[in-house]
């Protein structure tokens, strides 16, 4: 079996927008495709809730301006 990458907390401040999107592209990707079980599905639900968080708190200053 292949490793998993570690993955960055989604609440660490280095995090980028961009790496938080791709991140998130993926997870919805793979919960999309019905094959993960639920216990993996559960929890790249919750990471993608997480990283959806620092989307949004790293977009809304962009679009005040």
């Amino acid at each position: 079996m292949a490793k998993k990458k570690p993955e960055k907390k989604a609440n660490e401040p280095d995090i980028r927008l961009e790496d938080a999107m791709n991140e998130l592209q993926e997870i919805v990707g793979s919960l999309e495709s019905g094959q993960e079980p639920l216990d993996d599905s559960l929890a790249k639900f919750e990471r993608g809730m997480e990283l959806l968080r620092v989307c949004v708190a790293a977009a809304f200053p962009m679009l005040n301006k």
